[in-house]
């Protein structure tokens, strides 16, 4: 049974803004509070624990923390800071809206963290479930933004055919408030089985975004469904793609753009250059679309690169840039726009359909350097002050490695402590282990020779391996009396 049942019932408030007024809700067999019926509407659920202990760091869990099922209307949370609930450690999901369940407002909540949203408290299946449920708010556009984070599955799920027109606006998903990482297991956000017009981000001027970060899986995944927008969100460092058109890794693109499929399988831009003169960057790419069609195309920066070399968004540079499709159905098209304070390394872009509102994955990245010394922007801002200041030839930090060097390595110009090297070699019969720590943003090719300087060749031992962001160990079978290795670093 649920803690807390409400059927066909309205103006009910569960908790409040008080002191005092928030209940525990926890350890029911069933929901923590279940909203039931149609006519079930004009609820309040705000300034609980839903699923935890009276302190916030243990689970205690319901089944579902808060069910609301073919309610209407009703508000878990709002924007008055008092009205956060705690929904986490339940044992299916934090919240589920289903069987038609509409115009629902889910606001400035902790859901699958403790309750000082520092460490997980995870819900055992999503964070938030939509299920064939219409019309509902996820957060904000000004400041009602959710921590969803830390549950086991997806942060957001959006499935069914009658989950259309849901908006999720301004959530942390997979990571707090400050940007501290508190994944969800897998993807940040999932959009399944023809789920339809759903906005992940507002188009508004002045919204407040979503950050979709540090998440197991991908940051947005779109497995089916169409006229799903996603726009002016942050999305970076999750372990697959920023964003995923249907079940694989990234879509190529295909001429006219005419396959169908998870948002028509939307076609990205082609990104050919990018530069900066200090106060303007100008992007000349090509869209490959439907003849007469406009198409919206966002641009994205980051500070490092997505191990796919296909990009995600750290940072938002311009969304407004609206390219026209011409009749011979590929257009090439030059944007500008101005550059940020501090320039991204790489630029990377979407595109949205005028008409459709189906969004694409990144683009494959570009990178921004100035100079033209083999340093992007960024990284010469980050670490030398400023994006033409740093010397590619010279070694900062007296460790032997020249600043290209490092770059190229992902690791740090001005700390010697911080370079690519073997850490250890093992012996173990005629094999030998050999250790190295590595980049999340690189790949590595190891080569092995009989002489040091290579003649002969060097042997293939490891190729174009991507990096963990810890040790990684490779082993050498063959038993020369002498054996000399190397390690190229390159940038996806």
């Amino acid at each position: 049974t649920s803690g807390v049942d409400i059927w066909q019932g309205s103006y009910n408030q569960v908790g409040g803004t008080t002191p005092g007024d928030g209940n525990i809700i926890s350890g029911n067999g069933g929901a923590g509070i279940r909203i039931y019926h149609s006519n079930s509407f004009n609820n309040v659920i705000e300034g609980n624990y839903i699923g935890t202990d009276v302190n916030g760091a243990f689970a205690l869990g319901n089944d579902i923390g808060v069910f609301i099922d073919g309610g209407r209307s009703n508000r878990v949370g709002g924007s008055n800071p008092l009205s956060v609930n705690l929904i986490s450690g339940n044992q299916s999901s934090g919240i589920e809206l289903r069987s038609g369940a509409r115009n629902n407002m889910i606001q400035r909540n902790l859901i699958g963290t403790d309750a000082f949203a520092v460490d997980p408290v995870s819900n055992a299946n999503y964070g938030v479930l939509v299920n064939g449920s219409p019309d509902n708010w996820i957060g904000g556009r000004t400041n009602e933004g959710n921590i969803i984070a830390g549950n086991r599955w997806d942060g957001i799920g959006i499935t069914g055919a009658d989950s259309a027109g849901n908006h999720v606006f301004g959530n942390w998903i997979g990571c707090s408030a400050t940007l501290a990482p508190l994944s969800n297991g897998e993807h940040g956000i999932s959009v399944n089985n023809d789920a339809l017009s759903n906005e992940i981000g507002s188009i508004v001027s002045g919204s407040v975004t979503n950050y979709i970060a540090f998440n197991g899986h991908d940051g947005v995944r779109v497995a089916g469904g169409t006229g799903n927008r996603i726009v002016q969100n942050l999305i970076f460092s999750n372990g697959w793609i920023g964003i995923n058109l249907g079940a694989d890794s990234y879509t190529t693109n295909d001429p006219d753009d005419e396959d169908s499929g998870a948002n028509n399988m939307q076609n990205f831009p082609v990104l050919l250059s990018a530069t900066n003169n200090g106060t303007q960057i100008t992007v000349i790419g090509t869209i490959d679309g439907a003849q007469t069609s406009v198409k919206l195309i966002g641009y994205f920066g980051s500070s490092d690169v997505d191990p796919s070399g296909y990009g995600e968004g750290e940072s938002v540079i311009s969304t407004t840039n609206l390219v026209m499709i011409g009749p011979a159905g590929i257009t090439t098209f030059t944007n500008r726009f101005p550059t940020p304070a501090r320039p991204p390394s790489f630029i990377t872009a979407t595109a949205t359909d005028g008409v459709t509102f189906d969004t694409s994955e990144f683009s494959y990245r570009l990178v921004l350097d100035s100079d033209h010394d083999g340093m992007p922007d960024g990284y010469e801002y980050d670490h030398f002050g400023g994006y033409k200041l740093g010397d590619p030839d010279e070694d900062e930090d007296g460790d032997k490695s020249s600043n290209l060097a490092e770059f190229m390595a992902g690791t740090d110009p001005g700390d010697p402590s911080s370079n690519l090297r073997f850490t250890e070699i093992c012996l173990s019969g005629d094999d030998k282990a050999i250790t190295f720590e590595s980049s999340a943003t690189r790949r590595y090719d190891a080569g092995r020779s009989q002489s040091v300087l290579g003649e002969g060749g060097w042997a293939t031992l490891l190729y174009k391996r991507a990096g963990t962001g810890g040790a990684i160990t490779f082993t050498d079978e063959w038993d020369y009396a002498e054996s000399y290795y190397r390690m190229v670093p390159t940038v996806p």
